[in-house]
């Protein structure tokens, strides 16, 4: 019997067809990744740590997966390369992009390696991953190095707010 893993991913576009390449990244990560189990509404929000007058879209999903965390990456950024993500060779570290994909959480795990740390270290930081996030209702959240998704999203200094503009935006999963 394969065992599977609850991984959460965050999705995020600020360019082109912002709704419709969410729901291509979705239905390649339920080919290639595993089952989506559940979708927070779609927030929009201002760029975070960069300008730009290109508005996010972000999301947050469950996926069941039997891949390891390396083999999730690499599927992850397979996807990103395949719906025209540009990886940004300069040096601001952020920038505006068709998709970002990023695993939030993979499990109860805790990954430290160069290319990946879980849980994604900015999830405080972050208005746009806390209020999706939020809907999912995980329960597994108390038992990581972190507070609660509420308690994180009063302590954080985030002054861009999102808001929820698109529900039930994937159907069916």
């Amino acid at each position: 019997m394969e065992i599977k893993t609850k991984v959460i991913l965050g999705l995020g576009a600020n360019l082109g067809d912002r709704l419709e390449t969410l729901q291509l990244a979705c239905a390649q990560l339920q080919k290639h990744v595993g089952q989506i189990t559940s979708i927070s509404s779609i927030y929009e929000s201002s760029s975070w740590g960069f300008e730009t007058s290109d508005k996010f879209f972000n999301a947050c999903i469950t996926i069941d997966t039997a891949l390891t965390p390396g083999q999730l990456l690499s599927k992850i950024q397979l996807i990103e390369q395949t719906l025209g993500r540009l990886r940004n060779e300069g040096t601001a570290r952020y920038t505006s992009r068709t998709i970002d994909i990023d695993i939030l959480y993979f499990g109860k795990q805790q990954i430290k390696l160069p290319n990946l740390i879980v849980p994604h270290p900015e999830i405080p930081n972050r208005k746009f991953v806390l209020y999706p996030l939020q809907e999912l209702n995980e329960t597994f959240f108390q038992s990581l190095p972190y507070q609660t998704i509420e308690e994180m999203i009063r302590a954080c200094a985030d002054e861009i707010e999102p808001v929820s503009i698109i529900e039930n935006w994937l159907q069916p999963f």
